[in-house]
């Protein structure tokens, strides 16, 4: 089996894992995320009525019934968000423990040719970091990405069927952004896979020096560990900077472009209303609709730069889960 397919496998058989201890959970999410996407996509059109129907038309019945709808949907579209993050919070955090307690147990039972052939550090680094990678590898983002590829198709269809000459000028700034903060997230994750990769080196060296402080003083071996760790610690810092300026750049970047989007949709809107060849109302509503298309296809280019990192972690813990133990007699496997 290849390398690819077998981590593939891996991560059908965490989200088999997450989906069978969580059936409730992800049935009421379901509904709660039908739900909260309709409101969303409806909410611009409820603003194009209250500002063509209420306010340009001086209608003071419209505008209050309007306004009234509009601020019930938000405030439910909001409380359901707010639900759904404890529910993902929940089972992240229940999943994350049971894993980690089903590794501790784990390796209680594998055979000292392990721990001879495997630095414990690493061991440590599963535990902690790959679990915490993998630990949003979930129902929330198979939702999430379902809940944005239905926002995007929707309001590429209410951008087209509102204005098509405006969609065609956002658009091309758009796919701009989205193919340039995709080569930013790469870089990013790339960085962030090599942090973690550091991270677990430097674990070893403080456990060696720790678990064979007596040694050390001993020997005089101190001035070899202090300076071999301030050299890997030199490394993660030049790491984490160049993380950070590429986190910096990439906001940089969509700043400018929304702000040229924004520039675009309010200068040649303008023309338009003034011209009499569109309202107020429908232009706000456009605007609205642009930023659902945007938003929804950023966030699925970084849950699949998410799901290749969380490959890694995924494969590290099933690595270890399937090591084989002296004890063989585990019942629950995920």
């Amino acid at each position: 089996m290849k390398k690819n397919d077998k981590n593939i496998n891996n991560i059908k058989k965490f989200l088999k894992y997450v989906c069978k201890n969580n059936k409730k959970k992800i049935c009421i999410s379901a509904i709660f995320v039908i739900l909260v996407t309709v409101f969303d996509l409806y909410l611009p059109l409820l603003l194009k009525k209250i500002i063509d129907k209420g306010i340009m038309e001086k209608d003071i019945n419209i505008l209050l019934r309007f306004v009234v709808i509009y601020f019930l949907f938000q405030l439910m579209s909001i409380l359901i968000e707010f639900i759904l993050n404890y529910i993902y919070s929940l089972m992240r955090n229940s999943i994350a423990i049971k894993i980690r307690l089903k590794i501790l147990k784990h390796i209680s039972d594998l055979s000292g040719n392990y721990y001879t052939n495997k630095k414990t550090g690493n061991v440590l680094s599963i535990i902690q970091s790959d679990i915490d990678a993998i630990e949003r590898l979930d129902a929330e983002l198979v939702f999430s990405l379902v809940k944005d590829s239905f926002t995007a198709i929707a309001a590429l269809y209410f951008m087209i069927r509102l204005q098509l000459d405006l969609f065609l000028l956002v658009v091309v700034l758009q796919l701009l952004l989205f193919l340039l903060q995709r080569i930013f997230t790469k870089k990013i994750h790339a960085n962030i896979s090599k942090i973690r990769k550091e991270y677990g080196e430097i674990t070893n060296v403080v456990q060696e020096y720790v678990l064979n402080i007596m040694s050390v003083v001993i020997s005089k071996s101190r001035k070899f560990f202090i300076s071999d760790y301030i050299k890997r610690e030199r490394k993660m810092i030049y790491k984490n900077i160049k993380t950070d300026m590429l986190y910096s750049g990439n906001i940089s970047v969509a700043i400018a472009i929304n702000s040229a989007i924004t520039m675009i949709l309010y200068g040649y809107g303008g023309y338009k209303i003034i011209s009499g060849n569109l309202t107020l109302g429908t232009l706000l509503a456009f605007q609205s609709y642009s930023a659902m298309l945007l938003g929804p296809c950023m966030s699925i280019v970084n849950a699949n730069n998410r799901i290749q990192q969380a490959k890694v972690s995924v494969d590290r813990v099933y690595s270890l889960l399937d090591e084989k133990s002296e004890i063989t007699d585990i019942k629950d496997s995920i």
